[in-house]
């Protein structure tokens, strides 16, 4: 019952305030330029002679990015401290701020899973550089949801392990889901933790945040990712296959679609770590 008035909850705040919807769309539109030039191939190629121009579009992405994750940590704070006058509105120099401990955070979680992932697989010799490059790059960069990593990595080295019997690939996977699941399981609610203090001195402390995890109980703290999980994975597939409309496509992803579920797990995200206050 409880779980059930949680996402409706989070539907509704999610499309209560389209303005800020559409305003947080624009900013991950303008975090997504790099790929979308890249998507609009008649465009790319001039971009990219231009060293000067496309420096200026990279630095403008990275900052709009930031700005995403501290927006993201913004909807999480209102949530923890009980403000329910809908989406807040954008604070660039507070949203900057808080985004870049957000990315900070997501290296603090996983650089360890990262390293012995790395390690293990150049030592076995089980996966190319291009996989270890793919992890690294999905968890470090991504700012809509932390939750399905551990899946986007199991999927990553499974694809090795098809083009090979070795055992090398079945122990690289099993360490990996291992790692990626037990420190994703984590970090997610240390990003609630960063919204409610802004420390993140006090975010990255991995015993303090399993005590969270524990007050809220890890049967209901596992069945809300579950679900969680689910949602956002079809939200995935169904920006996937607006992004593969041409030209617009790639506009109204990120405009929309991405802006919504960034919403929905900020919210959701605030409103599972008040269960640990209960």
């Amino acid at each position: 019952m409880w779980l059930a008035m949680l996402f409706k909850d989070v539907l509704r705040y999610s499309i209560k305030s389209i303005d800020k919807l559409l305003i947080l769309g624009l900013v991950i539109v303008i975090a997504k330029i790099p790929e979308i030039f890249n998507g609009f191939n008649f465009l790319s190629s001039e971009i990219l002679e231009s060293r000067v121009l496309f420096i200026i579009l990279s630095i403008l992405a990275l900052a709009a990015s930031f700005i995403a994750y501290g927006y993201y940590l913004s909807i999480t704070r209102n949530t923890i401290h009980n403000v329910y006058d809908g989406p807040p509105e954008l604070d660039l120099k507070k949203n900057i701020v808080d985004g870049v401990k957000y990315f900070v955070l997501n290296i603090v979680y996983f650089i360890i899973p990262i390293l012995v992932t790395v390690i293990i697989a150049f030592s076995t010799g089980a996966v190319s550089i291009e996989s270890i490059n793919s992890i690294s790059e999905s968890i470090l960069v991504s700012s809509s949801s932390i939750f399905i990593m551990p899946l986007l990595t199991g999927l990553t080295l499974l694809e090795s392990i098809l083009t090979s019997s070795s055992l090398n690939f079945i122990i690289l996977l099993l360490v990996g889901l291992i790692l990626f699941i037990v420190f994703g399981l984590v970090h997610t609610l240390a990003k609630a933790v960063l919204a409610d203090t802004g420390s993140l001195t006090t975010a990255s402390n991995m015993p303090k945040v399993f005590k969270k995890i524990t007050k809220i109980g890890w049967k209901n703290y596992i069945i809300w990712i579950i679900v969680y999980s689910f949602i956002a994975i079809m939200l995935s597939i169904f920006i996937s296959i607006i992004s593969a409309i041409d030209f617009i496509g790639l506009i109204i992803a990120p405009l929309v679609i991405i802006a919504f579920k960034v919403m929905f797990t900020a919210r959701s995200v605030g409103l599972i770590y008040n269960e640990s206050k209960k």
